[in-house]
C-alpha cells in the first residue's frame, strides 16, 4: 500500500468458487467448464477498469484463465451475494462467503470442479494511532473470528449442489 494513513491486517487465505442462484442456473445451459460462462452476466469484486481475469484450477489440476466483462463491480461481498441470489449473474466468491447462502439454498455452486488460485484476504483500516478503542476491538474480533484455511482449520465445506445436465 502506498498510503501511509492506512494499515493492512492479514485475515487469511481462501479459494474462490463460482456461484449463481438456482433460478439463474435453470435459465442457462450447462455450466461444467469455465468456457461455458463466456458471455453470461458476471458480478465482480474486482473494481479495476481492466477486464478482470482469473486463473482457475480444475479436475486433474488442469489450469485455465477466464476473462469476463462484469455487469456489476463492487468490493462489498454482501452486495455480490444478494445480486447473485436475485439471479443477476454469476459471482466468484471466497468459499467462506459462499458457504452460508449455499447451505440456505439461495445459491448453488457452479463449475464445482474448478476454483481459483489461493487468494489472501486483508482488512484495511486507518492507522492504529488515534483509533477508537471500540474500532480496535472490532478489528481484533474480525481477525480472531474469520476462520480461513491457513489457521490450521479445514476450508469451509460447501454442501453438494444439485446436478445440472446439458440440454
Amino acid at each position: 500500500m502506498n498510503d501511509e494513513t492506512l494499515t493492512m491486517r492479514r485475515l487469511g487465505s481462501s479459494t474462490l468458487v463460482f456461484v449463481a442462484s438456482p433460478d439463474f442456473v435453470d435459465r442457462h445451459p450447462v455450466l461444467v467448464h469455465p468456457s461455458d460462462i463466456t458471455g453470461l452476466p458476471f458480478l465482480s469484486f474486482q473494481e479495476d477498469t481492466a477486464r478482470p481475469s482469473w486463473t482457475l484450477t480444475g479436475p486433474d489440476e488442469a489450469a485455465t484463465v477466464v476473462a469476463f466483462d462484469p455487469i456489476l463491480w463492487t468490493s462489498e461481498f454482501s452486495i455480490l451475494v444478494e445480486a447473485a441470489c436475485a439471479g443477476t449473474g454469476i459471482s466468484l466468491l471466497p468459499t467462506e462467503v459462499a458457504v452460508r447462502p449455499i447451505r440456505e439454498g439461495r445459491l448453488v455452486r457452479i463449475l464445482p470442479g474448478w476454483c481459483s488460485e489461493e487468494v489472501t484476504l486483508h482488512l484495511v483500516f486507518t492507522t492504529r494511532r488515534g483509533l477508537a478503542p471500540a474500532v480496535r476491538v472490532f478489528i481484533d474480533y474480525l481477525a480472531d473470528h474469520f476462520v480461513f484455511r491457513d489457521r490450521g482449520q479445514r476450508p469451509a465445506q460447501l454442501p453438494a449442489g444439485r446436478a445440472y445436465r446439458s440440454l
